[in-house]
Formats: C-alpha cells, sequence, structure tokens
C-alpha cells in the first residue's frame, strides 16, 4: 500500500502520541511516504504555534527524512476544486491533500475526520 500523510498525522508522529506511534508503524510497513508541499506549509507553522520557532525547525526538517513532499499539478487542483464543490465546508488544503492522494492512487493517512466516508482513507 502506498501512503499520503495529512498534516495531522505529521504532527502525531512529530510528538509521538499514541496515533504518532501508528503512523509509525504504518510508514514502517508501507515506505516510502508521501506528503504534499501544502502539508508540510501547514505542518510548519502548526508546529511552529505549538513548540516555537526551533523546534517546529527541526521537526520540519525531519519530515523530509520519511516522507516525500509531492507538487499539488493542475490536475489535482481540478480534483481539489470539484471536492470543495461537493464539501463546501472542506479548508483548501484538505482538498488539495486528498486529491493527490486520490491522482497519485495514495491511501491517505490523517487524524482529520473531515475526511470521513471518503474512499481510499484511513483515520486513526
Amino acid at each position: 500500500m502506498r501512503i499520503l500523510l495529512d498534516t495531522s498525522a505529521i504532527i502525531a508522529l512529530a510528538q509521538g502520541t499514541e496515533e504518532g506511534i501508528e503512523v509509525q508503524k504504518i510508514i514502517s510497513e508501507n515506505s516510502p511516504a508521501y506528503t504534499t508541499a501544502l502539508n508540510a506549509y501547514e505542518t510548519k507553522y502548526k508546529l511552529f504555534d505549538k513548540l516555537g520557532p526551533e523546534k517546529a525547525k527541526n521537526i520540519f526538517e525531519k519530515i523530509l527524512d520519511y516522507a516525500v513532499v509531492m507538487p499539488i499539478t493542475i490536475e489535482t487542483a481540478i480534483i481539489a476544486s470539484e471536492l470543495k464543490q461537493e464539501k463546501k465546508d472542506f479548508g483548501a488544503v484538505d482538498c488539495n491533500t486528498y486529491a493527490v492522494a486520490q491522482y497519485n492512487n495514495l491511501i491517505l493517512v490523517t487524524l482529520d475526520n473531515d475526511f470521513r466516508g471518503l474512499k481510499d482513507t484511513i483515520i486513526l
């Protein structure tokens, strides 16, 4: 199985929570893991707010050790915009994350219940 990590999964992994341990197990069984450039952006600012600049920088740099960063393309942007039309309350980063996963045949790993009901998604 090929997996894409949502921001919530990356943050749980970085913080070593119970869910983060589960994320690590999934990664170890399905390496390499992927994420998106937007999730990298979101992870950095959320960690900055929670942990401060130095710790956030260190953790952010480690993302590249365990996840290949996938770009947002015009094809994934089209999928994301169609999803946004269906799920008006879905955030832009979430729409693009799911679109990248779908376009690249990846299983999305997340802790975010907003993805509940979407195919090819593991919610921890």
